[in-house]
């Protein structure tokens, strides 16, 4: 009898290998894990067609050139404007921004530092924070304004104010 040959039986299931970046900090990383982002990037990592907006303290910058290994990519980064205003344009000198950035799209799979989330997407880095990490609400619009301006598909702000704001729900009416 057939069935006499047969030793197990099940359904066949696709399996595909997972997506591992080899940045030495990613095993540190507590957001990737939080949000599966493995599971994410078996889809996607990103694409150069988007741009996030990064309304944040800035970016690392030594005589106006990117200066991070994980941000450094100029064909990734477009640098927007200082709306912080201190003749630095968007070099961070706060270090928040620098660590948003890197968790949005950090270069992934170079050896080095962290892996971001959407990491072959393009970031536009706008300073809405000074060098203590605070800012006014009409930066922000103005920082809004200026990425929505540039593309930026989504923008993150990782900041928030004590009550309603005009200028706060002009940007993102604005934005939508």
């Amino acid at each position: 009898r057939i069935l006499d040959l047969v030793q197990d039986a099940g359904p066949i299931v696709a399996t595909r290998a997972s997506v591992s970046p080899n940045d030495p900090s990613y095993g540190n990383q507590w957001g990737p894990r939080k949000i599966n982002t493995t599971y994410a990037w078996e889809v996607s990592t990103g694409s150069s067609n988007v741009i996030l907006g990064i309304l944040d303290s800035g970016i690392p910058l030594q005589n106006n050139s990117l200066s991070h290994p994980d941000l450094q990519n100029a064909s990734r980064i477009i640098l927007g404007e200082d709306e912080a205003g201190d003749g630095q344009g968007v070099r961070d000198l706060n270090g928040h921004g620098t660590h948003v950035a890197g968790i949005a799209s950090a270069e992934t799979n170079n050896g080095t530092g962290v892996a971001g989330v959407s990491w072959s997407s393009r970031i536009f880095v706008v300073q809405v924070f000074d060098s203590l990490g605070s800012g006014y609400d009409f930066m922000f619009y103005n920082g809004v304004r200026n990425a929505v301006d540039n593309g930026a598909k989504v923008i993150n702000f990782s900041g928030g104010q004590m009550g309603p704001s005009p200028n706060a729900e002009a940007a993102v009416q604005y934005a939508y």
